[in-house]
């Protein structure tokens, strides 16, 4: 994937339309500087599985258990050196049944969907706004069909929280999916003349390897259709964002809360958040109509608390003082689900790597396993009654953490314990 990054991109589109301030309010909150970095496991999965779409199609091939084998192993990986590690795996078995799950079907249904029609076949392809340098993208996978004179932008999607699709027509109260498509496609004719001059219709689409299922969906317009979605709506918000931006003025009369705030760093500046939350609290009206008001920005409400609690934080780990407030020890509780992950962890924390459990037939008796735990430097916060395994709980004292232990998953993953 591109490593370059505009500030007004795809990904925030939906931000940029309901509230072109936000990207110039995070450059004047944070002084210039990048916002913190949100990227974790799940985000590097995307990009690697991203990287590996482009190379399946550019070189035609299906992603099945041998070439996904190949890949893995290949030198076509410089981009993530530990392509394991990139899928959150432990083995190759894993990783090749991941990809074969999030893009054997992926690259099958283009496979179909373009047949034997003449096209070109674009992927992981940058484009910049003509109107400003701030705004652009990189587009998954663009299509061009010159015979009948077709656009065809498609994003993949390969995450397994909120399922991703575009709707038959589009809504109204353009979601970010809609912004986002609307989005590649229209810097996709911007950035190329003949597909401009040419294109008759614009298809979008979203290609979602989603729970074990592979969801498609896409939304054909007529070049008009789509010119007005995007010069009537979109252009506009970013035009506007990207002209405050270059001014690092934000311009709150345009800051309009609501659910595109759900990523923002900006909630704990935000002028426009703090009064819609206020709004929300303050109004002396029906309860009813009070509750609706309240529930229309909890979420809102929840994140900016989140945001708040985090910079100050931030701010008294960097040896500022708040009046009244201090730092904790926090303590985190665990409990597994999966057994096998709760041996390795629990031998780990008992020191007992490379343990075999005791025979079943020679269980450790819960006071000889207490004994064992108490030389290791374990305690135990339980009742009286050993019996009741279900309220104890193992604390390593090692662990700044303080991670808490379920013992029952402890020895059901053991083997060494009588229920």
């Amino acid at each position: 994937m591109a490593i370059k990054h505009w500030p007004l991109g795809g990904s925030t589109a939906s931000r940029t339309y309901h509230c072109p301030a936000w990207a110039a309010l995070q450059r004047e909150s944070f002084g210039g500087k990048a916002a913190p970095d949100n990227t974790n496991s799940a985000a590097t999965r995307g990009t690697f599985l991203h990287d590996a779409l482009q190379w399946f199609i550019e070189n035609n091939t299906p992603c099945m258990l041998g070439s996904a084998e190949t890949y893995l192993q290949s030198n076509d990986t410089h981009k993530h050196p530990r392509p394991l590690v990139a899928l959150d795996v432990k083995t190759l078995d894993q990783g090749v049944a991941i990809m074969v799950e999030k893009l054997g079907p992926v690259v099958d249904w283009l496979s179909e969907y373009v047949g034997t029609s003449e096209c070109e076949i674009h992927c992981e392809l940058d484009f910049s706004a003509k109107f400003s340098e701030h705004v652009g993208g990189t587009s998954d996978v663009s299509i061009w069909f010159p015979n009948d004179k077709h656009l065809v932008t498609l994003d993949y999607k390969s995450g397994d929280g909120e399922l991703k699709k575009v709707g038959e027509t589009l809504s109204g109260d353009w979601t970010d999916i809609e912004c986002q498509t609307v989005f590649y496609s229209a810097l996709a004719l911007d950035s190329n003349q003949e597909w401009a001059a040419k294109a008759e219709k614009v298809t979008m689409g979203v290609l979602h390897a989603w729970r074990g299922q592979f969801v498609p969906s896409t939304l054909t317009l007529t070049y008009e259709e789509f010119e007005n979605a995007w010069f009537d709506h979109l252009l506009p918000a970013f035009q506007s964002a990207a002209a405050q931006y270059e001014a690092s003025k934000p311009d709150m009369s345009t800051a309009k809360p609501g659910p595109h705030c759900h990523y923002c760093h900006n909630l704990p500046f935000c002028s426009a958040a703090s009064q819609a939350v206020s709004k929300a609290v303050r109004l002396n009206v029906p309860a009813a109509k009070q509750l609706a008001a309240i529930l229309s920005v909890v979420d809102l409400m929840e994140k900016q608390a989140a945001a708040a609690r985090k910079l100050a934080l931030d701010s008294m780990m960097g040896g500022t003082d708040i009046e009244g407030f201090k730092i904790v020890k926090t303590q985190t509780k665990r409990v597994w689900d999966d057994a096998a992950l709760a041996m390795s962890d629990c031998k780990g924390a008992l020191g007992m790597e490379g343990v075999k459990p005791a025979p079943a037939e020679q269980p450790l008796t819960p006071k000889q396993f207490f004994d064992a735990c108490s030389k290791v430097g374990i305690e135990f916060d339980a009742t009286k009654n050993i019996k009741n395994l279900d309220s104890f709980k193992v604390v390593p004292q090692s662990d700044k953490r303080q991670a808490h232990i379920a013992i029952t998953a402890m020895a059901d993953a053991l083997g060494q314990l009588k229920r």
